[in-house]
């Protein structure tokens, strides 16, 4: 099955967390991307906004989300690209700037990372927005003419998996 998480607390700092999600041991750049944003210079680009938005200082820079396909899904790679930079899309919601980069080297599964900046192209602090139900419920759309296992959700009543 696939898996969405937003990931609370990681421990890594903004340049930290980019380094590893374009880390050459796990993705190519052929398979980082960028919405509302270039993929070369990501910190320049997240702390232009920032600037612009006059923020100082903030204990949260970034937020990050892990969306993972079934392991039994077998799709080419450029598939996988296509559909993540939907779901990216999803997330960014047309205001935030996103970087994603899919782990696909040296894993059991493949999967992608999404940084998104804290402070949108409005100037407003980025929130999830909506419940991690209709997250769930809107991949499942954009993944399922691709013929991959969904990502299980419940709405009240816990299902049997």
């Amino acid at each position: 099955m696939a898996i969405l998480k937003f990931i609370k607390r990681n421990g890594m700092d903004l340049p930290n967390a980019i380094e590893y999600i374009r880390d050459e041991h796990k993705t190519s750049s052929n398979y980082i991307f960028g919405i509302q944003m270039g993929i070369d210079n990501p910190i320049s680009e997240f702390m232009l906004i920032k600037n612009l938005a006059h923020i100082q200082y903030e204990s949260k820079s970034f937020t990050h989300v892990v969306f993972s396909l079934d392991s039994d899904d077998t799709i080419p790679l450029d598939t996988v690209l296509e559909i993540c930079k939907g779901v990216g899309e999803l997330l960014s919601r047309s205001v935030y700037q996103v970087l994603g980069a899919i782990h696909y080297k040296n894993e059991a599964h493949i999967h992608c990372h999404y940084i998104i900046n804290s402070i949108g192209l409005d100037y407003k602090r980025y929130e999830q927005g909506m419940s991690l139900w209709s997250y769930k419920r809107m991949i499942n759309n954009i993944i399922e003419p691709y013929g991959i296992s969904p990502i299980p959700y419940y709405q009240g009543v816990k299902l049997d998996l």
